[in-house]
């Protein structure tokens, strides 16, 4: 069975790649023939004036509402910055990530044959947003005598952001998939309540493997001193000190591979998807904002606290983390940063969790890809 995976763009983002990654991976480990879907969208030109809207509208939140987000400007990423900026993590791909040929723009999905691939998966991460759809739920392969499935999709949110036009359309193609699951519990719940499906919660694919399976990918095994790593997506004032705070009261040395600036820069090259792993691996105690970024200091064991990030949706966190029995290590402010300090993630149990979750989510594939 040939089958190809239709997920986010492989760009510069960590999670994105090892998500990527691991479910190709696993699914190769089940005897099938599989690639990643190259589909590449760079983000169109907004415009100074845009740009500056957004910018304006984050203070706003932030001075005026009290949220906690950036208040910085963000200028626009071209493609040229991007090339630029995934410079050391290109190498990653082209090692680890068998792909097709490249697609061009999301409308080039429509020149895939019926006759290219056995099944087509979509998922994982946030892949069932209004921007990529209805493309991401297959419309281009209706009338197609393939297999459809989707494994561990996201919505990011736990609101239904579709509008009626778009909800029609989806709706319409989702019932042409032989099997549906999501990746939150809120995912669920949409799908049911504005899709009309049924689906199966399902873990992210980065931990149906383990530690071991990365540690192949792990650089600079010696250290000096002890580490807090932290990995900000979403630089504020506010996570500096809860930062601050638990660098003090552990007696810990800050280090970061992010400026203050973010994620993409104009003048930077993001470092490795192997440094990035290996950081998180050598560290004492990770303090983090990303859904990935938690989600390895899970599987490699490293104390952690994870700074709920609104701006990129916080159901997934608050999702896994409920899942794990590691609701107490979502914080939203420094008063609940001094309260998760004190105590200590019991991993015995969590990894028991992750075993037997590990072992549902690898039933529902090897099920659903073994049906003629």
């Amino acid at each position: 069975m040939k089958i190809g995976i239709l997920t986010h763009p492989l760009e510069a983002n960590y999670g994105g790649l090892l998500q990527a990654y691991a479910l190709q991976e696993i699914i190769k480990r089940m005897g099938c023939e599989v690639e990643h879907i190259d589909l590449h969208i760079y983000p169109k030109d907004r415009g100074f004036f845009k740009l500056l809207l957004g910018f304006i509208k984050r203070n706003i939140e932030h001075y005026i509402m009290r949220r906690n987000v950036t208040t910085k400007f963000r200028p626009y990423i071209t493609k040229k910055d991007y090339d630029k900026i995934a410079k050391k993590i290109r190498p990653f791909i082209t090692k680890n990530i068998k792909c097709s040929d490249r697609f061009e723009g999301i409308e080039s999905l429509y020149s895939i044959r019926e006759t290219d691939y056995d099944c087509i998966i979509v998922g994982s991460d946030q892949v069932w947003i209004p921007d990529f759809c209805p493309e991401y739920f297959l419309n281009f392969t209706k009338g197609w005598k393939i297999k459809r499935l989707s494994y561990a999709a996201s919505f990011g949110h736990s609101k239904w952001r579709f509008s009626e036009q778009l909800t029609a359309q989806c709706k319409e193609y989702v019932n042409l998939f032989d099997a549906i699951s999501v990746r939150e519990s809120s995912g669920v719940d949409l799908c049911a309540n504005f899709l009309g499906v049924n689906s199966t919660q399902v873990l992210d694919p980065t931990l149906l493997l383990t530690a071991s399976d990365y540690n192949k990918f792990i650089q600079n095994k010696d250290r000096d001193g002890k580490i807090l790593f932290t990995y900000i997506l979403d630089y504020t004032k506010e996570k500096q000190s809860m930062v601050d705070y638990v660098s003090n009261y552990l007696k810990l040395s800050e280090f970061s591979l992010l400026t203050q600036d973010g994620l993409l820069t104009h003048n930077s090259e993001m470092p490795s998807v192997e440094t990035w792993l290996s950081k998180i691996k050598e560290a004492d105690f990770v303090i983090t904002d990303s859904f990935h970024g938690m989600v390895f200091s899970i599987i490699f064991g490293k104390q952690f606290i994870v700074i709920g990030n609104k701006q990129r949706g916080l159901a997934r966190f608050e999702s896994l983390l409920s899942m794990l029995g590691c609701s107490n290590r979502l914080a939203t402010s420094l008063s609940d940063v001094k309260n998760i300090i004190v105590n200590d993630v019991d991993f015995n149990a969590v990894t028991a969790r992750v075993e037997k979750l590990r072992v549902e989510s690898l039933y529902f594939l090897k099920y659903y890809l073994s049906l003629n």
